[in-house]
C-alpha cells in the first residue's frame, strides 16, 4: 500500500514554486523514498477527467491505467501536485471539485491518501489571480473580472467539504497561505514540514534551481496598468479570435498542414486572444517584470471598503473551516495588505520611457552575451 500525498493547490498559493522545486529535485526525492508524478502526467489525467464530464466519453479505464502505472513505483511515497484538481478555475467550481474528489477516491482506493490544500484569503486570491490573467492577455477591468466570479465562487468550504466527503476529514490537511503561517515564511519548507518528509531534505530543496521561465515574478502597479493597455491594443476581440480560428482550421488540410510546433503556437495564441502575427522579438512580460517603475509596491485593486464587503461573503465559511480543520476561530488574519492602489499609480510618459529603455538595454546585453556564446561554440565546432 502506497502513501499518496496529493497537493491540490489552490492556485496562487506558491504552487509554481513548489511544483518546480520538487520536479527539479525529483531524483533527490526518489533517493529519500518519494516518487514525484510529472506534471504532464497529471495534466493528462485532469484533462481526461474534464473530457469525461463535458462530453460523457468514458476515459476512466485509460485514467486508471495511468494511475496504476504511477502506483507501481518502487518508492513508498507518491507525491502529486496539481492545482487544477481544486476546480477553482471553472465557472461552477463546487461541482467540479466534487467530481474530481469522487474519481480520485476511486482511483486511489486501498491506498493511504492525504489531501493537502493551501487556501488564500479570497480578496488577495482575486487580486493575484487578476494580475496573472492580465499577464496572460486579459483586458477586462478588475470590476468586470469580479463580475465573472460573483456569488460563492471562491467559497473554500465547498472545496474542502467535497474532498472530505470522499477521503474523510482526518485525511484533509488544510493550511492558510499567509507568510506568518508558513514555516520560515516559505512554501517549500512548510510543505516538507506539513507532510512529514525528512527534515534533511529541506536544505537540499533549493528554489534557486528554478530557471527564469519557471519563476512567476510579481508585478507592481505600474506594470499591471501598462500590460493591460498592451492587451487592449494587441489582443483580439472574441469575434476576431473566432474568425482567425476558423480561418486557421481551414489551413490544416493534409496538403497544407503546418508543423505541429506551428500549430500549437498559433492555436494557443489565438485561443488566448493574442494576434500570433505580432513579432515575438519582445516579451512584454519579461520587460515589465524587469522594468523599474516608480510604483514598486504590490498592486491593490480593492478599496478598503470593497475589501471588507467582499470578505464578508466568505467570513462564516472561512471560520467554519478554521474550527473544523485547524481548531481555531479564524482561518485568516484580518490585516489589510500593504501596497498602493493601482488607480493611484499614474504612469508618467518619462518614467515609462526610462523603464522601457532600461529593460531594452538589459535585453540587448543578453543578446550580445548569447551571440558571444554562439561564436564560441562555432569556433569549437570548427576546431573539431
Amino acid at each position: 500500500m502506497k502513501k499518496i500525498l496529493f497537493h491540490i493547490g489552490t492556485p496562487k498559493t506558491g504552487t509554481t514554486t513548489l511544483q518546480n522545486t520538487v520536479m527539479n529535485h525529483a531524483e533527490l526525492l526518489r533517493k529519500h523514498g518519494v516518487h514525484v508524478t510529472p506534471r504532464a502526467t497529471l495534466n493528462e489525467v485532469q484533462l481526461m477527467l474534464q473530457d469525461n464530464m463535458d462530453s460523457g466519453v468514458d476515459n476512466l479505464p485509460a485514467i486508471k491505467k495511468i494511475i496504476q502505472s504511477e502506483l507501481k513505483c518502487k518508492e513508498d511515497i507518491l507525491l502529486m501536485s496539481h492545482e487544477a484538481f481544486a476546480g477553482v478555475s471553472y465557472i461552477h467550481p463546487n461541482s467540479i471539485a466534487d467530481m474530481y474528489a469522487g474519481h480520485l477516491a476511486r482511483l486511489f482506493e486501498d491506498n493511504e491518501v492525504k489531501i493537502i490544500v493551501y487556501l488564500r484569503r479570497q480578496d488577495l486570491f482575486m487580486e493575484s489571480r487578476y494580475t496573472q490573467s492580465v499577464k496572460n492577455g486579459l483586458d477586462l477591468s478588475f470590476a468586470d473580472y469580479l463580475g465573472l466570479h460573483a456569488g460563492n465562487h471562491n467559497d473554500w468550504g465547498h472545496l474542502v467539504d467535497a474532498y472530505a466527503a470522499h477521503f474523510g476529514v482526518e485525511n484533509i490537511i488544510v493550511k492558510a497561505y499567509e507568510r506568518s503561517e508558513l514555516k520560515d515564511g516559505d512554501i517549500v519548507a512548510d510543505f516538507v514540514d506539513t507532510v512529514g518528509l525528512p527534515d534533511a531534505l529541506l536544505s537540499m530543496l533549493s528554489t534557486g534551481s528554478m530557471s527564469a521561465e519557471q519563476q512567476n515574478t510579481s508585478y507592481n502597479g505600474h506594470a499591471l496598468k501598462v500590460h493591460r493597455v498592451f492587451n487592449q491594443q494587441f489582443f483580439l476581440t472574441d469575434k476576431e479570435r473566432k474568425t482567425r480560428l476558423d480561418a486557421f482550421a481551414r489551413t490544416l488540410s493534409p496538403e497544407n498542414r503546418k508543423t505541429k510546433a506551428d500549430y500549437r503556437r498559433v492555436h494557443q495564441a489565438l485561443a488566448r486572444g493574442v494576434d500570433p502575427e505580432i513579432p515575438r522579438r519582445l516579451d512584454i512580460r519579461h520587460v515589465l517584470q524587469k522594468a523599474s517603475f516608480p510604483c514598486q509596491t504590490k498592486p491593490l485593486l480593492f478599496t478598503n471598503n470593497e475589501r471588507e464587503r467582499y470578505l464578508d461573503t466568505y467570513r462564516d465559511s472561512n471560520n467554519r473551516i478554521a474550527r473544523s480543520y485547524l481548531g481555531r476561530p479564524e482561518l485568516f488574519s484580518n490585516a489589510l495588505p500593504k501596497g498602493e492602489r493601482v488607480d493611484e499609480c499614474s504612469v508618467d510618459l518619462t518614467d515609462l520611457i526610462i523603464a522601457y529603455g532600461n529593460a531594452l538595454a538589459d535585453h540587448r546585453a543578453e543578446i550580445v552575451k548569447l551571440k558571444e556564446q554562439i561564436r564560441s561554440l562555432e569556433a569549437k565546432l570548427k576546431e573539431n
